[in-house]
């Protein structure tokens, strides 16, 4: 069960998890107040690099690196994946919330509509308060 959660989205959608890769995004997620349901590392190195205190609540699983890149969408994965619940944006906790410098994506001479799509998704995540198409 534990190999289908972290090689399957499809499982991890149905199950309301997300997959997170590399110790600056679990970390990010843990500072923003995500809940971590396992936490797969290569080396103990690689698991002090995160913040034990809390990873508390989570299943800690040591597993061969082999297997995370196996799993892993990462040319050069770092040996840590940490499987979270997928969190309610609203209950997160993003640092600077209010300070930030406003945003606007500038789209020039975009043809395909899947890449302005993926733009847009990117720029919604970034909070870019302005979008400014162009012909093309």
């Amino acid at each position: 069960r534990l190999v289908s959660v972290a090689r399957s989205r499809t499982f991890r959608e149905h199950q309301g998890k997300i997959l997170l890769e590399g110790r600056r995004l679990i970390c990010d997620a843990l500072d923003a107040g995500a809940n971590p349901q396992m936490v797969f590392f290569s080396t103990v190195d690689r698991l002090r690099e995160l913040p034990l205190d809390k990873l508390k609540r989570a299943t800690l699983v040591k597993v061969k690196f082999e297997d995370i890149k196996i799993w892993s969408d990462l040319v050069a994965p770092q040996g840590v994946i940490a499987i979270f619940s997928r969190p309610d944006p609203s209950r997160l906790n993003f640092a600077n919330r209010g300070d930030s410098v406003p945003l606007s994506l500038i789209c020039d001479n975009i043809r395909d509509p899947g890449n302005l799509g993926t733009m847009l998704r990117c720029a919604a995540a970034a909070g870019c308060h302005n979008v400014l198409l162009t012909k093309g």
